[in-house]
């Protein structure tokens, strides 16, 4: 899971790209990456990752940045859905109603 900040180290703690993205195939081929608690964990530290990286280049909007990244789609889709149920969820916690809209 470690080799999502990878590029956070500094430059002589850094690993090679091809290092990293070797841990990151053995890691997603692995048994801990079905495990949910382990693929919620390294889900949450890229994003947070990402939304960082939003944030120090100065981006006006680092978490909507961040979630296109995060999905590989750049065209904020998967992100403006989230926003919506989470919004609605916000006004009535108990509804499953903005869950089951958002896959539609």
């Amino acid at each position: 899971m470690r080799f999502i900040y990878s590029a956070l180290r500094t430059k002589s703690e850094r690993q090679s790209d091809e290092k990293v993205f070797a841990e990151a195939d053995r890691f997603h081929d692995s048994d801990e990456f079905v495990d949910e608690a382990t693929n919620i964990q390294t889900g949450t530290e890229y994003l947070q990752y990402l939304i960082d990286k939003e944030t120090n280049k100065g981006g006006k909007d680092p978490i909507t940045e961040a979630y296109k990244d995060y999905r590989g789609v750049r065209n904020g889709i998967y992100y403006n859905k989230i926003k919506r149920a989470a919004d609605q969820l916000a006004k009535d916690p108990n509804s499953m109603q903005p869950l089951l809209d958002m896959v539609k």
